[in-house]
């Protein structure tokens, strides 16, 4: 071999080890990923019910009264923290959501989180407060209660096509794949079906305001859609084959939704904080008890006090519904939706700008949340579920978190006025505070990550979940076998096309970016 030839083989030899080890370097999580299992083709309903897993296990003696013996009442720290004032900590900077933001992630919720009242005697919440029932549970081997969630830990469409099959099999149609419909006589548009005059969804909470019902009802009609789009292409396919190829590409959709355009939003991050896609069958599929009961409730703080509902065709604002009249007002047949659809009300929530994140909630959720003459309030009751649900403090799990516990309260604010109401309603002692820092209501006064929305606890823990329900997943949509052709075509979904092509609003109306308030 001569020296040219050599040169030449050195070269391509020491070319392909650098390639190799800079591929490997970049998807080194690759080597850990499982197998993608093909059976069933399908995604099944019928997810056994487990308990809440825990980020921190909890010892036998660390619950046995629901205030810890020490922490202060419900009542005085939401009137204290959470009521409205001239003084937000922590205005928008860069990026500002729309109301289209925190009416997904209650969606998504929706679809991950289900608790469920217990037989037991009703609890205390709070000075003044009607009391509330406890949450289903199981006794751990500790005699300690688990609390039990009722949905499967993926994002799996079930707000869409419920999480059994009596339910899911009441919601379809029956032929072409398609789900039921009923159709207003006064705008034309199919919305959800409706029994006793009420809408139904996939879930139990789909009507529980006018804004919800509208995403519910959007994604009805998207999987009609792709039902319609299926059987045009594959006239060879029965109504089975359609409606459950038409279902994958619904949920793939909404994964691709919010892992792409959601979920970078509220953590100023695309790659869930270094978190690559990688399904891992080692891994165990749950929610944790944290992120359901008290880190993924952050969008309370964001409701505004009033929905927008905008013409379709002008994108001019028409009127503004008050939150106390658009939460359980049980809008079909006559309620809002049925006489005026869903575009209008889609569209102004997206030239709706969010409420600020922080500790502050609307009065309406504070006092009027099942109607005008009904005082129950939101924030109290966040806080003693958390409480109920045996959560540590705040600081425990920042410890757990970030590997150290926090030093003072510039680790949690830098806001004089806000530190000054926390050590007015928790005092003045760090270390005390500390042992009982209600874990909801300090992690929306952690100050945010600079390009997020929440701060560095918030933000760990809530990309840690959203990777564990994605790489737990046989059917994410990144290897489901079922919309492998599709599947481009359903990561570079947004949530602006799927409302597009639903509703009758003009694209010159609509932004692309669909979350954020312009």
């Amino acid at each position: 071999m001569s020296d040219a030839l050599c040169a030449v083989f050195v070269f391509l030899v020491a070319l392909i080890v650098i390639v190799l080890f800079l591929v490997g370097s970049h998807t080194d999580h690759k080597k850990f990923c499982d197998p993608i299992p093909h059976d069933p083709k399908f995604r099944p309903f019928d997810h056994p019910h487990q308990p809440f897993h825990r980020l921190i296990p909890h010892f036998p003696d660390q619950c046995k009264t629901l205030d810890r013996g020490y922490a202060p009442d419900t009542t005085t720290i939401s009137n204290e923290l959470c009521s409205e004032s001239n003084h937000p900590p922590y205005p928008y900077t860069k990026t500002i959501p729309n109301a289209l933001f925190w009416v997904w992630g209650q969606f998504i919720d929706h679809m991950l989180v289900l608790t469920k009242p217990s037989k037991d005697k009703k609890i205390y919440v709070g000075y003044g407060l009607p009391k509330t029932s406890r949450s289903a549970y199981v006794l751990d081997s500790y005699g300690q209660r688990q609390q039990i969630n009722h949905l499967a830990p993926f994002m799996d469409g079930s707000a869409v096509y419920g999480h059994s099959h009596e339910r899911a099999y009441w919601l379809r149609a029956g032929y072409g794949g398609r789900m039921k419909t009923s159709v207003s006589h006064f705008t034309h548009e199919e919305m959800m079906p409706l029994n006793d005059s009420h809408y139904v969804g996939g879930d139990v909470r789909a009507e529980e305001h006018v804004l919800l019902a509208c995403i519910h009802t959007l994604w009805m009609r998207e999987h009609n859609y792709w039902a319609g789009e299926l059987a045009h292409k594959n006239p060879e396919w029965d109504d089975e084959h359609l409606y459950n190829v038409a279902r994958h590409m619904i949920f793939g959709e909404i994964q691709a939704i919010t892992y792409n355009e959601w979920l970078p939003l509220l953590l100023g991050s695309k790659d869930l904080c270094g978190h690559e896609p990688c399904y891992t069958r080692s891994l165990s599929s749950s929610i944790r008890n944290e992120f359901a009961t008290a880190f993924y409730r952050f969008g309370h703080s964001m409701v505004n006090k009033k929905l927008r509902f905008s013409d379709c065709q002008t994108c001019s604002s028409i009127k503004e519904l008050n939150l106390v009249d658009a939460f359980f007002q049980h809008p079909a047949p006559r309620g809002n939706l049925w006489y005026e659809g869903i575009g209008g009300y889609l569209l102004g929530a997206s030239k709706k700008k969010a409420k600020e994140m922080d500790s502050e909630m609307v009065d309406e959720m504070r006092r009027h949340l099942f109607g005008h003459n009904i005082t129950l309030d939101l924030a109290a009751l966040n806080i003693i579920r958390g409480r109920e649900h045996c959560l540590p403090s705040f600081c425990d799990i920042y410890e757990y978190i970030h590997k150290r516990y926090p030093y003072d309260w510039e680790d949690i604010t830098d806001d004089s006025i806000l530190k000054r109401k926390l050590q007015h309603v928790y005092g003045n002692d760090f270390k005390e505070v500390c042992k009982k820092a209600d874990p909801w209501i300090f992690a929306l006064c952690e100050k945010p990550v600079n390009g997020a929305l929440l701060g560095p606890t918030s933000v760990k823990l809530i990309a840690e979940q959203f990777a564990h329900i994605r790489d737990t997943d046989s059917y994410f949509y990144l290897w489901d076998s079922v919309t492998m052709y599709y599947r481009t075509r359903i990561h570079n979904t947004k949530l602006s096309s799927v409302i597009l092509r639903n509703t009758n609003i003009h694209k010159k109306c609509l932004s692309t970016k669909t979350f954020l308030y312009y």
